[in-house]
């Protein structure tokens, strides 16, 4: 599984570490403009994590970087508990799903899972 997270370094560290057992590669960074940078040079990605907001823009311009630049590649949504209202939200807009902070092994797992059972790609179901 080639995965690439969307957030400030302070904030992607733990996930970093969960997926790390996952993942063949992971590619952090922390703008939307570095993310769109990677999403052009990595053919290859298998799923985008992104924190809600970045210095340079929102969620919703990674997933229009995302959707342009590798259709199909699931994008997380990683926040704080949120309201429902952005789950729907999040849904409505294509993207996979949210992940709350902080986060736990057990539901960084169950979305990889649950990622792999809905997904077509083959590096990120054997990742799992």
């Amino acid at each position: 599984m080639i995965a690439l997270v969307v957030m400030p370094l302070e904030r992607s560290e733990p996930l970093l570490g969960l997926l790390s057992p996952y993942a063949d590669l992971l590619l952090p960074c922390a703008t939307c403009s570095q993310a769109a940078d990677l999403l052009r040079a990595c053919p290859d990605l298998d799923l985008v994590f992104t924190a809600l907001t970045l210095p340079d823009g929102t969620w919703t311009d990674v997933l229009n970087s995302a959707a342009y630049l590798r259709p199909g590649a699931p994008l997380v949504v990683c926040t704080r508990p949120a309201p429902e209202r952005l789950r729907a939200e999040v849904a409505e807009a294509g993207a996979f799903g949210l992940l709350a902070e902080p986060f736990e092994a057990d539901e960084v797992r169950g979305l990889l899972d649950r990622l792999a059972g809905s997904t077509s790609s083959r590096r990120l179901a054997a990742a799992v």
